[in-house]
């Protein structure tokens, strides 16, 4: 008998995959677009410092990109074989739990792996410009392999324990933000108490990005968090095959089970009272609204991460004990929420739209007189009601950031630049919203997985025009801080324009297609076409 087989098979499986190949290609022109685009590295030669400030920016920005590549990589590795039905064949056989994970993670990780690699050679171009010595290299090296390790293995922890591929992938990363964000500020609290030394460098060290801080390989603390962090992948990934041997089985409820259900319904749906009465509400509007828009909570959600926010702003502010709030720590905590903000709002209408089209119930909706226009205007209806209010605030809170930041010796000129840039942010995080929405949810007809239709949604609208606007401001020599702002402006809404367009257009289109299961790709392309009629006889 073979050692491993589910290993061979899943490498074998990996090797004829195109992304295998197109990842680290991927990977690769990322770092070499990151290195070009770092505003430190003309900066830094001139001042004679060398790539020192170059390299540590680089490795924190990959270290993080390991971290939230990993667990959305190995998310949904194993929940997908339980959605589909297929671990529990696997079990019927000599294998065990530890094989089926230990499979899932050699082809999984040989992935992000690959694009680690690919990447190295450009990470070590800063050495050439002095400032970063051999040992600090191979060890942050070591520590981004290490994070990477510990990513893959938090993902799989979290896939055996959850077969919706979306609940899986959110789960992951809000636990690797956690790790990432939740234990440095939580250090730093610990601190400012006055907890025992011990304590607040224990709560440091098991986050793992905390061996980066120890780059020339020297320090101690550095040294045990990267030992903490390995340790810690190894116990989620004995966790994850423990419990993948018993996620198959399919057992009966029990009562204490049946309460819990019972309880979660009446709070997410409300009571039958309150159902009858919600349901009418909402069918008066439009049906297919009422059956993407019957939880009640899902409102107050995207409030929860504007409060978390506030909170995080609060609490650094109470930590630093100055009479001035952080504005530079702002600077980063808006933007950041308006990319997940837009992630969310991509999330949320392909969602919608994949889970019903894989159930089958397009068929039965389209039966009856609901039009392809109800089916997307309940769309926007879902979406105006989750993310409207939590929109609405953070755009007031972007266009009075300059107001409240305002240094008393800025003149007009730098105030009327900043409130341009904040209203510009505010209009194109709606624009963008309301294009990922219309995007979405015709990738949500057209790809095969959740995370496919969110991600293609997500890269085309937000990341596509800012790689056209970084290969476009070399080329142009401006006169003036208006002149940036404006070409970022404009190629933002022509974009959000063009891709509005198209996903209307084939939404209209190809929308009973989709429907009908019919909706087919085109060859070698990966884009979705509607069947040609046969050829007459």
């Amino acid at each position: 008998m073979n050692a491993f087989p589910v290993v061979q098979r899943e490498l074998r499986v990996a090797a004829r995959q195109p992304r295998t190949y197109y990842l680290r290609m991927g990977s690769a022109a990322l770092a070499v677009v990151g290195l070009s685009y770092t505003g430190f590295w003309v900066r830094t030669l001139a001042l004679g410092r060398g790539g020192g400030e170059v390299f540590e920016l680089l490795v924190h920005l990959a270290n993080w990109a390991g971290l939230l590549a990993g667990v959305t990589l190995t998310a949904d590795a194993i929940s997908r074989e339980r959605r589909e039905g297929t671990l529990g064949f696997l079990f019927l056989s000599h294998l065990n739990g530890r094989d089926v994970v230990l499979g899932k993670l050699a082809a999984h990780a040989l992935h992000a792996f690959y694009a680690l690699l690919a990447a190295m050679p450009v990470l070590a171009l800063p050495l050439l410009a002095g400032g970063v010595t051999a040992g600090r290299f191979w060890w942050s090296m070591l520590a981004l392999a290490n994070t990477l390790f510990f990513a893959v293995c938090l993902g799989l922890g979290v896939s055996c324990a959850s077969s919706d591929a979306r609940r899986a992938k959110n789960l992951a990363t809000g636990l690797a933000l956690l790790y990432g964000l939740g234990l440095p500020l939580l250090s730093a609290l610990a601190r400012h108490l006055e907890w025992p030394d011990w304590w607040t460098g224990l709560i440091t060290e098991l986050s793992p990005l905390t061996a980066l801080g120890g780059a020339a390989g020297g320090s101690v603390s550095a040294g045990r968090a990267l030992l903490f962090t390995h340790l810690q992948g190894w116990l989620f990934l004995a966790g994850a095959a423990w419990q993948t041997a018993r996620a198959w089985h399919e057992r009966p409820a029990g009562r204490a089970r049946r309460r819990w259900q019972t309880w979660w319904r009446d709070l997410s749906l409300g009571r039958p009272a309150v159902r009858v009465e919600r349901r009418r509400h909402l069918l008066e509007q439009n049906p297919f609204f009422w059956l993407i828009a019957r939880q009640r909570w899902k409102p107050y959600f995207p409030l929860m991460l504007l409060g978390l926010v506030a909170a995080f702003f609060g609490l650094a502010w109470w930590l630093e004990g100055e009479s001035k709030p952080p504005w530079e720590l702002a600077l980063v905590l808006v933007p950041a929420l308006h990319v997940l903000l837009k992630f969310w709002v991509a999330g949320e209408a392909a969602a919608a739209l994949l889970s019903h089209r894989t159930q089958g119930a397009f068929e039965l909706l389209l039966s009856t007189p609901l039009t392809v226009q109800d089916v997307i205007k309940a769309q926007f209806l879902a979406w105006r009601r989750i993310f409207g209010p939590t929109l609405l605030i953070t755009g007031l809170l972007t266009v009075s950031f300059p107001l409240l930041a305002a240094e008393t010796d800025w003149d007009r000129e730098n105030l009327a630049w900043l409130m341009a840039l904040a209203v510009g942010a505010t209009a194109a995080l709606w624009a963008d919203a309301c294009t990922l929405v219309w995007l979405a949810s015709w990738r949500a007809l057209a790809a095969r997985r959740y995370h496919h239709a969110a991600g293609s949604a997500a890269v085309r609208v937000l990341v596509v025009p800012w790689l056209i606007l970084l290969l476009v401001l070399p080329t142009v020599r401006f006169a003036g801080p208006w002149e940036p702002l404006f070409l970022w402006a404009l190629i933002g809404f022509i974009s959000d324009a063009l891709w509005t367009v198209y996903a209307r257009d084939r939404l209209l289109s190809d929308f009973r297609a989709a429907a009908a299961g019919t909706l087919s790709s085109a060859p070698g392309t990966g884009t979705p076409e509607a069947p040609k009629p046969p050829a007459a006889r």
